[in-house]
């Protein structure tokens, strides 16, 4: 009797301790889970403003710039990026400006992947949420990355070099809905970089 009662007392004190580090499967908030699908549907609804198309150039490389509100002309890395922000635009219709019209205006940086992007690494196995401009979290619960982007959730990921890498900054963590952040359907660079 004293040792079933010994027993029982430890294995209370085992489910309390793994209670208070946080190891006991957390119950998705219903209000937490909405709120976090119509953050990912504002990515997947996302369209560009046609003006923004105005502040776009290609270098004679092909290489493409946003011209941004603070002056400064930003470069797109990889076509990837480009398309998270442009779709399919056809980028042989963008305005060609030679190589000294170009200099004319400052570089700023680069472009990064619009909020709401997966993105993964050619050497890291992790998968990020890219929350703002150069910031990302990286996603824990695979059960919520289905619940939010499906069962193919993997045709959204955007591989991007390593060099890359080190421009977006690890604000955090995902867990469970609540920390999905907001995602505008119609951000801008300009806004995503904080100029307006």
């Amino acid at each position: 009797m004293k040792k079933s009662l010994i027993l029982l007392i430890l294995g209370s004190l085992i489910i309390i301790t793994a209670c208070q580090n946080n190891k006991m499967p957390k119950q998705i908030d219903d209000n937490d889970l909405n709120y976090a699908k119509e953050q990912i549907a504002n990515y997947f609804n996302y369209q560009y403003n046609p003006g923004e198309l105005k502040k776009l150039a290609r270098s004679e490389n092909n290489d493409i710039y946003y011209y941004a509100a603070d002056g400064k002309r930003y470069v797109f890395p990889n076509l990837d990026i480009f398309k998270s922000w442009f779709g399919d635009y056809d980028i042989n219709k963008l305005e060609l400006q030679d190589l000294q019209t170009l200099y004319e205006t400052p570089l700023g940086g680069n472009v990064t992947l619009r909020p709401g992007s997966l993105m993964m690494t050619e050497t890291n196995l992790d998968i990020y949420l890219i929350t703002g401009d150069s910031a990302m979290k990286v996603i824990k619960n695979f059960d919520l990355l289905i619940e939010l982007y499906g069962t193919n959730y993997k045709d959204y990921i955007i591989t991007i070099p390593n060099f890359y890498f080190t421009q977006y900054e690890n604000t955090g963590i995902i867990n469970q809905a609540g920390d999905i952040p907001s995602i505008i359907n119609n951000l801008t660079i300009d806004q995503d970089k904080g100029f307006k």
